[in-house]
């Protein structure tokens, strides 16, 4: 599918105000910007992480870049939680209570 670029309107940083936006909020309209194209293009994901059928974690709202910001947040948790399983039977044996989790 071709990606389609139009114009949707227009970002004025500096309404109302005789001074020039600084070098942070043309950085932060720039962000937005790029979150507002993935959206419109359809860029949002999340991901789902599920133990025997039972739903484990979940999170939404990830724009951009699905490896770079959902898979890589997917498999960061994925690995909390093995350590985590790993950790409790040897807190278990030695007889300290379990880590947080």
């Amino acid at each position: 599918m071709p990606h389609h670029k139009s114009c949707s309107g227009f970002v004025l940083p500096w309404r109302g105000s005789t001074k020039k936006p600084s070098d942070g909020a043309k950085d932060i309209l720039r962000g937005e910007i790029v979150t507002y194209d993935a959206y419109l293009a359809g860029r949002v994901y999340g991901y789902v992480i599920d133990q025997g059928g039972e739903e484990v974690d979940a999170c939404w709202g990830f724009f951009g870049h699905y490896e770079l910001d959902c898979l890589s947040e997917a498999r960061a948790v994925v690995d909390h939680l093995i350590l985590r399983e790993v950790q409790r039977p040897a807190a278990a044996k030695q007889g300290a209570s379990p880590p947080p989790s």
